[in-house]
């Protein structure tokens, strides 16, 4: 209250949830920037409270009844800038922003190499906890660097042969940490034609519709 950082009491996240079930979540933490991140963790550590980061609530199965731990979720960090340089898409995202929405900016760019990430539902920091991919495309194949915080606020920035990506792992499942932001860095080789990107996510969009559900 007194850094007016939002949240929320008794969070439903049967509601919220695509399983359209789980509990309710006493105090659920809806931060929107760095600084706020960052606030909060250090006040939980020095309170010695245990608290947990919930992405998108997507693949996550919450469990019933009154869920006491505090909840820290980053929908809200949903940035997304260019970084400039010359020959190349390079662009910095926060944690929280959908994969698909990324995935349609950079397409948009009239880069090549999200059309497969369309489908995810989850989140970037998500995504990159878990190395998301679908179609032939991997979240983390365009990854430059990673940011995150510690359990003692400190940011820590990792290149990407630091993270140690492998068929959904990355180091980020042994480490106590929160991812904060991703920079991706987009080749001049994936530069194509609107018409041939759009073509590529139509046929895997079709596909999806044949053989998975609709919620």
């Amino acid at each position: 209250n007194e850094n007016k950082i939002e949240y929320i009491n008794n969070f439903d996240t049967s509601k919220r949830s695509w399983l359209k079930a789980g509990g309710i979540i006493k105090t659920y933490i809806t931060t929107k920037s760095l600084i706020e991140i960052e606030k909060v963790i250090k006040f939980f550590r020095s309170e010695n409270i245990n608290f947990y980061i919930l992405g998108n609530i997507s693949n996550t199965i919450v469990r019933d009844g009154i869920i006491f731990t505090p909840i820290i979720n980053l929908n809200k960090f949903d940035f997304i800038e260019e970084i400039e340089n010359e020959n190349n898409l390079y662009v910095k995202v926060g944690a929280g922003m959908s994969i698909p929405r990324f995935a349609n900016f950079i397409m948009k760019k009239s880069y090549s190499g999200t059309e497969g990430l369309l489908g995810i539902p989850g989140s970037i920091g998500g995504g990159i906890f878990m190395n998301a991919s679908c179609y032939g495309d991997e979240l983390t194949e365009f990854v430059n660097k990673v940011s995150s915080i510690d359990r003692e606020g400190k940011t820590i920035i990792r290149e990407k042969k630091e993270a140690d990506f492998n068929w959904r792992d990355s180091i980020y499942q042994k480490k106590n940490e929160t991812i904060v932001s991703v920079e991706f860095l987009f080749p001049k080789k994936n530069y194509k034609s609107l018409d041939e990107i759009k073509s590529k996510s139509e046929k895997i969009k079709l596909h999806r519709k044949k053989i998975q559900e609709n919620y």
